[in-house]
């Protein structure tokens, strides 16, 4: 599962930096999604490739039951083992959804509110965020939401599911979990931190802006991408 999650994070690294050195290169935002659609049509139909390779292997058919134990061969000091009897214990058939659900129930609503905060800032509200810089600034009219926007977020999160599994705190337990559901409906101060932002200045009515700075939108965005974890 840790590997799973860091690697949806570095496939977001991966995407957003291709996207900033497109643009370096001098490509228009149009070109530059057009060749990052194509680089990730090429990377699925490798991985679609290596997948087929992969099923055909003995290791794979194996422990899918889809090859029997005895097509494989067998070392002699491996023999022994084999005639044991297995006595791992039988793992119950049914399961009661309801009964599952009612115990993780804290760390479920800690996920979805995890996510409700994340889409609901990224990046409807944040890529809408202006530099305080001159307009007609590189850095301004090219770079800034790439940048500070989509790539930022990426680094932060992985950096956030890198620590999450070096520094395994709040520990399981009823009191991790409460800890765990109080830290997910803190991650709500995001959403009017980014409405504070440089957000759209000129085509405001509600609130004004507050943090006029690319600083300050620069830690929010960071903070936002390492809380995701």
């Amino acid at each position: 599962m840790g590997a799973v999650f860091s690697g949806q994070a570095v496939g977001g690294i991966f995407a957003s930096g291709t996207n900033v050195v497109v643009l370096a290169l001098g490509a228009t935002a149009l070109q530059s999604a057009f060749f990052c659609f194509v680089l990730s049509v090429v990377f699925m139909f490798t991985a679609l490739i290596a997948f087929a390779v992969v099923t055909r292997s003995e290791f794979y058919q194996h422990y899918l039951g889809e090859k029997p134990d005895g097509d494989l061969e067998t070392k002699p000091e491996d023999s022994k083992l084999l005639q044991e009897k297995d006595i791992s214990p039988s793992l119950p058939v049914k399961v009661n959804p309801g009964r599952v659900l009612l115990q993780i129930l804290p760390y479920a609503i800690s996920v979805h509110l995890c996510f409700l905060v994340t889409l609901g800032a990224f990046p409807a509200v944040s890529a809408q965020v202006v530099s305080t810089m001159s307009a007609d600034s590189l850095w301004a009219s090219k770079f800034y939401v790439p940048v500070a926007c989509f790539l930022l977020f990426n680094v932060g999160d992985y950096i956030g599911r890198f620590l999450a599994g070096m520094i395994q705190w709040p520990r399981p337990g009823k009191l991790g979990a409460y800890i765990t559901l109080f830290l997910a409906i803190a991650r709500f101060v995001f959403i009017p931190l980014f409405l504070l932002c440089n957000v759209r200045p000129r085509d405001r009515s509600v609130t004004s802006v507050l943090f006029e700075s690319d600083v300050a939108y620069t830690v929010i965005m960071a903070q936002i991408g390492r809380a995701h974890v």
